[in-house]
């Protein structure tokens, strides 16, 4: 924040213009970036084949001494790390539910409709990520496979996770490192799973009749302004276990 500070000093920006500016970034970190992290772990947890190549990606950031490349981390390009990539993209795209508010510069007409000049226009990113003709016939469900096997989607029109144009969000990078930073660390030191647990969602510590959790819900009954936010109540019951370090090959 104080590099950022002397650096909008430098550009000439007054008090007020750079307070808008750091406060973007602590918008999208209080507000957006714990709920990425919360569905990207439930994804992962979800599918063992996902959890076995992110850790293997996110696990080579590492040095013999278990400190944390960031520039590694964050630097390589999708080809590089792609099962890490798939998980940020389509966790994103399921998840998303921001809006963009626009004015028509020049009266148009789109599908039918006329605008006039003048007029606001909301674009619901959440219907663009559910596009059948782009993400698929089943677009409501998480398919991280899509992202493997095309390298351009993420710059398709349809995609939209951080806006667009001037006002595209300028936290994205920002968001983008704390939560694979996180992510690392937890896989890094630890070993995780779903706990079982009982036809109540209470954790069965060693009792019978085990059921397995299922992926908690999004709550779609308000807009919101970025990620979706889980159901009140429905979480994920887990098991961390330490792992030895000195053991542990990177």
């Amino acid at each position: 924040i104080d590099q950022q500070e002397a650096e909008f000093i430098n550009l000439g920006f007054d008090t007020k213009e750079i307070a808008k500016l750091v406060a973007m970034t602590f918008w999208v970190i209080n507000t957006n970036a714990y709920k990425l992290l919360f569905w990207m772990v439930c994804n992962l947890l979800l599918d063992s084949i996902l959890r076995q190549h992110v850790s293997a990606e996110l696990r080579s950031c590492f040095d013999e001494n278990g400190n944390l490349d960031v520039d590694a981390l964050t630097g390589r390009d999708m080809s590089a790390m792609p099962f890490t990539n798939a998980l940020w993209y389509e966790t994103l795209r399921v998840t998303n539910s921001a809006s963009s508010a626009r004015y028509a510069a020049t009266s148009t007409s789109v599908g039918g409709l006329h605008l006039r000049k003048g007029d606001r226009v909301i674009v619901p990113y959440r219907q663009l990520h559910y596009n059948s003709q782009v993400f698929g016939p089943r677009p409501f469900e998480f398919n991280f496979k899509q992202w493997l096997q095309a390298d351009d989607l993420d710059r398709n029109p349809s995609y939209r996770p951080f806006g667009g144009g001037l006002w595209l969000c300028p936290g994205r990078f920002l968001a983008k490192q704390e939560i694979c930073m996180a992510i690392a660390y937890l896989l890094y030191r630890y070993d995780v799973e779903l706990a079982p647990v009982n036809r109540h969602g209470s954790s069965t510590h060693g009792q019978s009749q085990n059921f397995q959790q299922s992926m908690p819900r999004m709550d779609e009954s308000s807009p919101g302004i970025g990620v979706v936010s889980v159901v009140k109540g429905d979480d994920y019951t887990i098991r961390l276990k330490k792992r030895d370090l000195d053991q542990l090959e990177v």
